[in-house]
């Protein structure tokens, strides 16, 4: 999925006990979308908060200084976990109602890409390109989710806009 030039594509699960049509959800895909004209707030906040941790190690462990494969090491694993604590605060407490679009599933497939050394599985469903967020008829749906639904089975897109303004959505089936 495609925002003015910026790929996101975090996954996570969210579980769902309150709110009027959100009742009947138990367990939803996430899937984390940039706002396509405030740019990746994500991502700079995942840099501060990781120079944050790396300054703090840097501090308590003097052998680091020393170590430049250590300290990259550390680096990256601070910015990766920083980003993943981020967004899922993003999505847990996003205390916006956010909206819920009633589409039809149109078509199914499982997208597969890779070669021999290995290959990633996308569970997709096909709706209105007016149900889609990002506006693209393919929205990948957790595999439990996809066996689920069938051609024709209506299916609800909800839009939440995040804590920190990194808009998310979740396709599930729509609450009687």
């Amino acid at each position: 999925m495609r925002c003015d030039g910026w790929h996101g594509r975090i996954t996570l699960r969210r579980r769902k006990t309150s709110g009027s049509s959100k009742t009947n959800q138990v367990t939803n895909l996430v899937r984390l979308i940039p706002r396509p004209k405030r740019g990746p707030p994500l991502i700079a906040a995942a840099l501060f908060a990781a120079l944050a941790v790396f300054a703090l190690f840097w501090h308590l462990d003097p052998q680091l200084r020393g170590d430049r494969n250590q300290a990259a090491t550390i680096a990256m694993f601070a910015l990766a976990y920083c980003y993943g604590a981020l967004a899922l605060a993003d999505v847990v407490f996003d205390r916006s109602s956010g909206r819920e679009t009633q589409t039809v599933v149109l078509e199914k497939r499982i997208h597969v890409s890779g070669g021999v050394k290995g290959s990633s599985a996308w569970y997709q469903v096909k709706v209105d390109p007016e149900a889609s967020p990002a506006g693209a008829n393919w929205i990948n749906v957790e595999p439990d989710l996809w066996g689920s639904f069938h051609r024709g089975d209506t299916v609800c897109v909800h839009l939440g806009d995040g804590l920190l303004a990194v808009r998310w959505y979740a396709v599930v089936p729509c609450a009687d």
